[in-house]
């Protein structure tokens, strides 16, 4: 049947590719309720397998987390840029959540043997135990289990924390030193390098790029937008007390105070998120604890996902998938009766 499609339709346009043809059919098929139904279950299962594996490593096998992690990471990457890609919100990849998550494979294969290692170690320690968790309850990721986008997102915070965890446990030499202001201070110069390229890459070299395609999403034109966001709203609510904005004035992607106010208020989120640290590395059971603490806080707001949202909209959604997919098969059929009837003038 699809070949048969497919030969139709170059009969009818030769200039469509065989890429075009193949985009076309598996948009179509992703939009059939049978399929999105499916996608859900196994999406689902692969989510709450996902985080069995990682309970199971963290728990049992600490000393091979580090092997999963380097498995399921890239894998979670290229689904997340897959994602983006397809919505036009790339530019997310560039934000420092992503920045950290290349940060630990770099030390993992690349200078955890050196004499760099215990640095690394700490720094990594402090971004991945730090700010990568604390933005779950802040950007109320949720563990939505059929939900990729949802699911991906708390992995992408979580999975380093038991990463650092697991290696600072598996070790047979414990690392008693506590953490010194000094590796806060290598911590803090990491989100300063990674602040600076992130604004050299999005306000200098991809300028007009951004400028001329405004469907093109940043994390600063998404939270500018969404003053829904605690994060977001919080933060416009305290400038407006500090008479930074004006009672009417909101946030604005193209404004220079827009920008400057969303810069420091990541810095001092960061810092913040940092105080737990130094308990995490002193306590293996304050560690723990806190992770389970992140983990069951993703859960919570995956629940009240499921009550609050998902069994309102979910039905909702499928039945207009199912009427988008009606409208198109009396759309094809009319084209074909249409080319049918134009058949027969010519024969007649």
């Amino acid at each position: 049947m699809i070949f048969k499609k497919f030969h139709d339709v170059l009969k009818s346009d030769k200039e469509y590719r065989v890429r075009n043809f193949l985009n076309d059919e598996i948009a179509r098929v992703e939009s059939e309720p049978q399929y999105i139904k499916i996608f859900d279950k196994l999406a689902f299962t692969l989510g709450v397998l996902n985080l069995s594996a990682t309970q199971y490593f963290v728990f049992e096998e600490p000393g091979k987390f580090w092997m999963f992690y380097s498995f399921i990471l890239p894998l979670l990457l290229l689904a997340r840029y897959k994602h983006f890609k397809s919505n036009k919100m790339q530019y997310f990849l560039l934000d420092f959540c992503y920045a950290v998550n290349i940060a630990t494979l770099l030390h993992l294969f690349c200078f955890y043997d050196t004499q760099y290692s215990e640095r690394f170690f700490r720094v990594a320690f402090i971004l991945t135990t730090g700010p990568l968790p604390a933005a779950i309850p802040v950007w109320l990721c949720s563990l939505v289990f059929h939900d990729v986008d949802r699911t991906i997102s708390v992995y992408i915070h979580t999975l380093p924390m038991c990463l650092y965890y697991t290696l600072k446990r598996a070790e047979d030499k414990p690392r008693d030193e506590p953490l010194a202001l000094i590796d806060y201070v290598y911590a803090t110069l990491f989100y300063f390098c990674w602040q600076c390229l992130y604004l050299i890459k999005t306000e200098v070299l991809d300028r007009d790029k951004l400028a001329g395609d405004s469907s093109l999403q940043t994390s600063l034109r998404w939270l500018s937008s969404n003053t829904r966001n605690a994060l977001s709203g919080s933060c416009l609510r305290l400038f407006r007390r500090l008479k930074l904005f004006s009672e009417d004035e909101t946030f604005s992607s193209q404004s220079l105070k827009t920008k400057c106010v969303f810069v420091f208020s990541q810095l001092i989120f960061t810092w913040t998120a940092m105080i737990p640290t130094y308990w995490c590395w002193s306590s293996p059971g304050f560690n723990l604890f806190y992770i389970c603490l992140i983990f069951t806080i993703a859960i919570y707001l995956g629940g009240s996902y499921y009550i609050d949202v998902f069994s309102r909209t979910y039905t909702l959604a499928l039945e207009k998938a199912a009427e988008r997919a009606a409208n198109r098969d009396i759309s094809q059929n009319c084209s074909d009766l249409d080319g049918a009837d134009a058949v027969y003038s010519i024969d007649d």
